[in-house]
């Protein structure tokens, strides 16, 4: 299977032998001719073992003497004609000769051309499906990235990479998926969350993709289907799109109930109009009780009451409840690292975050099997005849 190389940068690759003396030699006189920094030259392990190849970033030109180009050259030429050669070499251009000749130096250019992807076929470091499975069940799971790496011996990077990746497809697949939902009680509600530093720290001319974030999601009480979720901050705009989504995904009239956040009342307005029994509860809380030995700061406050307050339409006052969205909050706290607090597993990118957020709920609403249902979420919903696996998950996205 070929993969493609593409780094953007010139690459000097070891073209005479496999014990690469020769190749070391060249990068000393290279870095001796131009005074290269150590750090603009980067071992990567390509994956054949004598296969390596040095980076120098793209602002530096590496020069080599003209013995050892005429060596290069006439190595690429007996090699030429090789199938094997023309994978695993990229191709190389002798450029015209300095026209900077104040500085006394008349090497020759040797760089690859890197308008070409640079192709190698054999031994690449690409993930199996399994080990693709295993990284993202432990994340799933609540692992962070840094205990995955440990427990798998994948790379960090790759790690990110890899989930980045799947949660953009999950997103994808979800929009498409979760579609026709005959529901009846739903309940939205927010959870918070922070993006590289927390509020109080951003100043005021820094973009919104930092700092204070909100998950709202919205999940059937029957079924536990999360319908819909939005990653935003906490105002009436985001308020506004939340609804116009779940508004967009369900195709019957519902009871919806959320939290006492005021945006609420004219997002569930413009998107539903009259064709919705919506309540709001409003919890009321106390200050947080005090003597527990430096921990107050910390403590939630004391919850007073509860207050339904009808809205539109005529919803029962016995299924105005918030309780099975936020035991969802908790289910997300739990499963995903970044919302845990007081740790350093934060989300660094908002797009991190979105693509954590939409892994976790395709694998809640389709994979995991819920404890009261004993079936998924999606299988309650009539989404899908059968409970899927991780791996089904991967092949449907």
């Amino acid at each position: 299977m070929t993969t493609f190389y593409t780094k953007p940068a010139f690459v000097v690759k070891n073209l005479f032998g496999v014990s690469g003396i020769t190749l070391h030699k060249i990068i000393l006189e290279a870095r001796k001719s131009n005074n290269l920094r150590p750090g603009n030259i980067q071992r990567d392990n390509i994956g054949n073992r004598w296969v390596v190849a040095f980076h120098i970033d793209l602002q530096t030109r590496l020069r080599l003497d003209r013995s050892l180009a005429n060596k290069q050259c006439a190595k690429q030429e007996t090699e030429k004609g090789s199938e094997t050669n023309r994978d695993r070499i990229p191709k190389i251009h002798r450029s015209l000769p300095p026209k900077d000749l104040s500085l006394g130096n008349s090497l020759s250019h040797f760089v690859v051309d890197i308008r070409e992807r640079l192709t190698y076929s054999k031994h690449m470091n690409v993930l199996s499906l399994e080990e693709k499975l295993v990284v993202l069940s432990a994340m799933i799971e609540g692992n962070s990235i840094r205990s995955t790496e440990r427990m798998t011996g994948v790379h960090r990077d790759t790690i990110m990479r890899l989930v980045t990746r799947t949660g953009e497809e999950c997103a994808r697949f979800l929009d498409t998926a979760v579609r026709g939902i005959r529901a009846q009680r739903v309940q939205a509600d927010e959870i918070w969350t922070y993006v590289f530093k927390k509020q109080a720290r951003i100043l005021g001319s820094e973009a919104l993709e930092v700092g204070d974030q909100y998950v709202f999601v919205g999940i059937d009480a029957d079924t536990k289907l999360v319908i819909s979720y939005l990653v935003g901050k906490r105002d009436a705009r985001s308020t506004y799109y939340f609804m116009r989504d779940l508004r967009a995904r369900v195709v019957t009239r519902i009871q919806l109930t959320t939290d006492g956040f005021k945006p609420y009342i004219n997002a569930v307005e413009d998107n539903f109009g009259a064709d919705v029994d919506f309540a709001q509860l409003v919890k009321v809380y106390g200050q947080p009780p005090q003597g527990m030995s430096g921990r107050g700061r910390y403590a939630t406050g004391t919850f007073v009451t509860a207050i339904p307050t009808p809205r539109t339409g005529r919803p029962r006052a016995s299924a105005i409840s918030t309780s099975y969205v936020e035991r969802q909050n908790l289910t997300m706290r739990m499963q995903m690292r970044r919302f845990t607090r007081l740790t350093n597993a934060f989300s660094k990118k908002l797009e991190n975050l979105k693509a954590a957020t939409a892994l976790h709920f395709a694998h809640y609403n389709f994979v995991r099997i819920h404890q009261t249902l004993r079936i998924t979420p999606a299988m309650a919903a009539g989404l899908t005849p059968q409970v899927w696996t991780l791996k089904d998950l991967l092949e449907a996205i």
